[in-house]
């Protein structure tokens, strides 16, 4: 209004602002969503259109958490004015959405209203690891509103804003505006969605089901103690580390938590145990079907993990680094394990599906992001859905290929054994 400030971004264009700004052409979609303890006996979670929102906070005696200066509709605005004027304890304004997700977590307020993709950095930020959150989104808009940029008619005219238009139309028409919402929204999009409660066990089994095998072949083989931990371990955790090295990436994943390692000696452990007791069973194809089994689901936890990473360390195209770092992840650590055992590569060799499906998957989930990039709104459940479709894909493709033999096919004038 006074000029003090050129331009604001993410902003929503109500009459009142008319007299005094100029506001750009739509560029994204908001989500205004609650975000509310987990879990949630009051049901604020709960799918509510604004206007029953309103409706049932003028019913209870809930406290409210808004951020300053979000509009959050034209029901809930009056209203949370007329709160603040009638019961000013009811309603507590904070500057930013991580001070708002804190208020939250503390009990300090029963609910907040915010937009989902800063409520959603703001929860991811306090807790990386997706396990123990206290805090939760409604999966379900309240409202959605269109997000401008809204400049002061003091200081920038009517053709700059036009101009503006214009150079975001290009950025969004030279395909700079998709690797922007690749290297700096979706890893978060995808980092959270890979920290709900199902992914992460999923993850820590493959790589217990990894170490198993390891361990298993190892002692097949022969070798001491402390070579099964080292052919447990690189089955493992062998694939990110490749992965990590390919990409310089400044702290390598299995560095980052102790629960990898743990896995991997508590996997020796029990090979070793079982081993001592009951060295039979370790040579029954019931346990090489059962490690077959959990494998599939690790590999598919793994094949989303290179994705995730492709994304966060910013390797463009991603239809290209998406599978290469997928592969990697999944199967490098089987490479080197053969190379340890001395069985050559059987893995590359043509034979039952297993590159060929981390592959695909990783391929059809990187295809996706990249187009989905082009959207003018990004919302957590598709990405979840994309990543929980992927997962389910290779999972009941692995089986299948061990169910029915499914192998791939061997190049003309190519010799060698197929491995089994």
């Amino acid at each position: 209004r006074l000029g003090q400030a050129d331009v604001i971004t993410n902003v929503k264009r109500l009459p009142e602002h008319l007299s005094f700004a100029r506001f750009s052409k739509p560029y994204r979609r908001v989500e205004m969503v609650v975000t509310a303890p987990e879990p949630d006996p009051q049901g604020w979670l709960r799918r509510r259109s604004e206007a029953e929102l309103q409706r049932a906070l003028q019913r209870s005696k809930a406290r409210v958490g808004v951020i300053e200066g979000w509009y959050c509709g034209p029901a809930l605005d009056p209203w949370l004015g007329v709160l603040a004027r009638q019961a000013p304890a009811r309603l507590r304004t904070y500057a930013t959405a991580a001070a708002l997700v804190e208020a939250v977590r503390v009990g300090q307020v029963d609910l907040g209203l915010g937009e989902r993709l800063s409520l959603a950095s703001a929860i991811w930020t306090r807790n990386p690891s997706g396990l123990g959150r206290q805090v939760a989104i409604a999966p379900d808009p309240y409202r959605l509103d269109e997000s401008r940029f809204m400049f002061s008619a003091r200081t920038v005219s009517a053709e700059e804003v036009e101009a503006f238009d214009v150079g975001l139309a290009s950025v969004r028409g030279s395909g700079a505006y998709r690797r922007i919402v690749r290297s700096a929204l979706f890893p978060l999009l995808l980092e959270f969605s890979a920290g709900e409660w199902w992914f992460y066990p999923i993850e820590l089994l493959g790589v217990f089901a990894a170490a198993v095998t390891g361990g298993v072949l190892a002692l097949r083989a022969g070798l001491s103690v402390v070579g099964l931990v080292i052919v447990a371990m690189v089955t493992s955790i062998g694939g990110g580390v490749l992965r990590d090295a390919v990409i310089n990436r400044p702290v390598p994943s299995v560095l980052q938590s102790p629960v990898y390692l743990g896995l991997v000696y508590g996997a020796a452990a029990v090979v070793v145990l079982v081993g001592l007791l009951a060295r039979r069973l370790l040579a029954s194809e019931r346990v090489d079907r059962w490690l077959d089994g959990l494998d599939a689901v690790g590999i598919a936890a793994f094949t989303v993990t290179g994705v995730l990473i492709a994304l966060r360390m910013h390797a463009e195209p991603l239809v290209l680094w998406g599978p290469q770092l997928s592969v990697l992840t999944a199967c490098g650590g089987l490479l080197v394990r053969e190379v340890i055992l001395g069985r050559g590569a059987p893995v590359l060799r043509p034979g039952l599906l297993y590159i060929e499906i981390v592959f695909m998957g990783s391929l059809l989930l990187s295809v996706f992001l990249t187009f989905y990039s082009g959207h003018s709104t990004y919302r957590l459940r598709d990405i979840e859905t994309a990543v929980l479709a992927t997962m389910l894909g290779v999972i009941s493709l692995r089986l299948e290929a061990l169910r029915w033999r499914w192998r791939s096919p061997l190049l003309p004038g190519v010799g060698g054994t197929p491995h089994r």
